[in-house]
């Protein structure tokens, strides 16, 4: 039944959280007409959105900056980890499983 598995439902639900967004960040574009727009452009309608509005910065202490997972993630040992774990993996460079060729 239907056939678009539900794409209805996932516009309003993205509509809703950009009204939600737009309300909220309090800027000096108005995100009414962009989507009002959107209902007969399409996404096509929201790039003009996209490209004037400026989120607002998010909320964070300094204490929570010198935190240690924030520290752990963000240095260059864990940068070098996840490069070797990306260089190797088979599935990123798209190398076939053994036995089966093309």
């Amino acid at each position: 039944m239907g056939g678009d598995g539900g794409g209805g439902g996932r516009m309003i639900s993205f509509l809703i959280l950009l009204l939600y967004g737009g309300l909220i960040s309090k800027g000096n574009v108005p995100v009414f007409p962009f989507l009002l727009l959107s209902f007969f452009l399409g996404a096509y309608a929201l790039i003009p959105y996209f490209i004037l509005w400026r989120p607002p910065p998010p909320v964070t202490e300094e204490t929570e900056l010198k935190k240690w997972p924030l520290n752990f993630l963000e240095s260059k040992l864990t940068a070098g980890v996840r490069h070797f774990y990306d260089y190797f993996d088979p599935h990123v460079h798209g190398a076939r499983p053994k036995g089966r060729e093309a």
